[in-house]
C-alpha cells in the first residue's frame, strides 16, 4: 500500500506521515530528507554549481541548501532549472525506497500532486491549516524565516485541488489534530481491510 501525504510547508503533513508510518507499519519516505542527501552527491553538486555558480557555496566550499533556496525563491526560471536538475535524482531515490519496502510506504512530499506517485497511490492525503496565520506563525518560529519567505515558498507550491484527494485533514494546531490523525488512521485500516 502506498499513501502520499502533502500540503503546504508547516501544515502538519510530516506529523501525519510519521503517525501513519508507525500505526500502519509502513516505511516512511521523507522526500525532504532525500533532498538533503542530494546535496552530498558529487554529481548533483557539480550540476548545481554549473547551473548557479559559486554563490551557492558556503565558506567551506560546499554547496548549501539554504543558499540554493535563496536563489530559486527569488527567480521562477531558477526554480524551474532546479526542478529539472534534481527531479531525476529524487525520483530514482524514491523508486529505490519503494522497491526495498515492496511498495508499502508513506511518501511525505509537498509536490506529490505533480508526480507519478499521486497516480499510483492507494490513498492521497492533503493536510491543510485551518488558519493560515497560525501556519505562518508556526513556520516563522520553526524555520526562523520571515513572512516574505513563507509567502515565496507558498507561491511555488502546487495547486492542491481538494476533490482529487482521498482525504483532507485540517490542522488547527491544537491536540485535536492528533485526534483527527488517529481517526483517519482507523478509517484507512478499516477501508483497506474491507478491500482485502
Amino acid at each position: 500500500m502506498i499513501i502520499t501525504v502533502t500540503g503546504h510547508s508547516g501544515s502538519g503533513k510530516s506529523t501525519l506521515a510519521l503517525m501513519l508510518s508507525v500505526k500502519l507499519n509502513l516505511t516512511l519516505i521523507d522526500v525532504d530528507e532525500i533532498v538533503d542527501g542530494m546535496y552530498n552527491d558529487k554529481s548533483m553538486q557539480q550540476n548545481l554549481k554549473t547551473a548557479f555558480g559559486d554563490v551557492i557555496e558556503g565558506e567551506d566550499g560546499k554547496i548549501e541548501k539554504r543558499l540554493v533556496s535563496k536563489i530559486v525563491l527569488n527567480n521562477k526560471q531558477h526554480w524551474d532549472t532546479l526542478n529539472y536538475l534534481t527531479w531525476n535524482y529524487l525520483e530514482t531515490q524514491i523508486d529505490k525506497r519503494l522497491k526495498a519496502c515492496n511498495n508499502n510506504a508513506i511518501i511525505d512530499y509537498k509536490f506529490i500532486p505533480v508526480t507519478k506517485y499521486f497516480e499510483i497511490a492507494n490513498y492521497n492525503i492533503l493536510v491543510e491549516a485551518k488558519n493560515d496565520k497560525l501556519r505562518e506563525k508556526h513556520l516563522i518560529k520553526r524555520d526562523k524565516i520571515d513572512k516574505y519567505v513563507v509567502a515565496k515558498r507558498d507561491s511555488f507550491s502546487p495547486n492542491y485541488k481538494r476533490h482529487e484527494f482521498s482525504f483532507v485533514v485540517l490542522n488547527n494546531y491544537t491536540k485535536d489534530f492528533a485526534d483527527m490523525c488517529e481517526s483517519l488512521i482507523r478509517q484507512i485500516k478499516e477501508d483497506s481491510e474491507n478491500k482485502n
